[in-house]
């Protein structure tokens, strides 16, 4: 149910049709994250998604669209910097952990030696 809220986001606010003009290279649910102020409890369930975008498709928003939303590209030195809510930065840190995690986790392929019949 998630997943397909997040493909109608995406094509929404990014025109990205998942499978049309964009391919997933990676979907993995992270974890979820509940996160409390004052009164407000906020649930969050974390997915890293890695797009790739297709032939042809070079921008996700043209100037002519002009989207509703504001969002940013950034690499990951610069988010390192940034000025992030708590929330946001936890998320953020829950993200890195989950792909260092992932690394460690890939069985490495070890080449065999070859014994030789002589």
């Amino acid at each position: 149910m998630r997943r397909k809220e997040i493909d109608k986001y995406l094509k929404k606010s990014f025109k990205l049709d998942v499978g049309k003009n964009c391919k997933v290279m990676l979907r993995q649910d992270v974890g979820e994250y509940i996160h409390v102020f004052s009164h407000i409890r906020l649930q969050m369930y974390v997915e890293l998604l890695v797009l790739t975008l297709k032939e042809g498709l070079t921008q996700l928003n043209s100037d002519e669209d002009r989207s509703e939303i504001t969002w940013k590209c950034v690499d990951g030195s610069s988010i390192r910097k940034m000025g992030l809510s708590s929330g946001v930065r936890k998320v953020y840190n829950m993200t890195q952990d989950f792909k260092e995690q992932r690394v460690f986790q890939k069985p490495r392929k070890v080449p065999r030696k070859r014994r030789s019949n002589n």
